[in-house]
């Protein structure tokens, strides 16, 4: 049995109904919705994985990957961001802004960490790159080979020279650190903790052929570098509870500066 928790406390809330609803999934199997608003005005809706609550329980962080181009777009071009999350007979509206952590490879194209969200560190690049590598290395082998595949949503092109049977992509956008496309080769792949040390990286003109350990080195750290943590800082969090014969209950909850402002309103 779980104890009652206040339902003036969003966060606690949230955090009752996934251990109620999710005993036994690990968490980067809960997917959630997340709509923005692309560069052109344009809506749009893509599904994040959750990872875990920051140390401050007001900030849930996400993950997807670097090569998502729709998701990059609409984290540079929009502010604000609304998060859909149905938890049993509990559904969570969240809005708020959306922050970026990607490897620090790439920061040069999708800029730094938040600086005042989340931490109260001076060194905020070093603080969110050990939050990024620890969530690398808790989540599955399935999910972490994902980012060595090809990009999600390219079109197919049969590629009869190919290893593996799925074909190639026509996208540009190839696994980074090896300068050839291994398609779907990798269903599951483990954390090389002496590659996340190391950071070894082969040119990409490199000829000769690679070895087995050194491919496995490389795709590893290209799926790292692919591998991004999204911060997500609510600003509104509208909570329904609907249980059967009885009239929903509905809480806005409202951030004015440091504080939470909570209104019980109509269902």
């Amino acid at each position: 049995m779980f104890s009652q928790v206040d339902d003036k406390d969003w966060s606690a809330k949230l955090q009752q109904a996934i251990r109620v609803n999710y005993r036994s999934t690990s968490p980067e199997n809960l997917v959630i919705s997340l709509a923005s608003v692309k560069p052109d005005g344009t809506p749009k809706i893509q599904s994040i994985r959750f990872c875990q609550f920051h140390q401050d329980p007001s900030i849930l962080l996400f993950s997807c990957s670097a090569r998502n181009n729709d998701m990059m777009s609409v984290l540079k071009g929009s502010k604000t961001h609304e998060i859909h999350w149905n938890l049993g007979d509990t559904t969570f509206v969240m809005t708020g802004r959306m922050y970026l952590v990607a490897a620090p490879t790439l920061a040069f194209r999708f800029g730094t960490p938040p600086r005042k969200v989340g931490c109260d560190q001076t060194n905020f690049e070093e603080f969110w790159e050990k939050i990024r590598i620890n969530a690398w290395r808790n989540i599955s082998k399935t999910y972490r080979a994902s980012f060595s595949w090809p990009v999600s949503g390219d079109i197919i092109v049969p590629d009869s020279s190919a290893t593996w049977k799925a074909g190639s992509t026509m996208s540009l956008h190839r696994v980074p650190t090896l300068g050839v496309d291994l398609g779907f080769k990798y269903k599951e792949l483990d954390c090389i903790e002496d590659a996340i040390k190391a950071q070894s990286v082969l040119s990409l003109d490199r000829k000769e052929k690679l070895s087995a350990k050194e491919e496995l080195v490389h795709v590893h750290n290209s799926a790292l570098d692919n591998f991004c943590i999204l911060v997500f800082k609510p600003s509104f969090v509208d909570v329904t509870v609907v249980k059967a014969g009885q009239i929903p209950v509905r809480y806005h909850h409202i951030q004015q500066t440091d504080k939470w402002m909570v209104h019980q309103v109509n269902p």
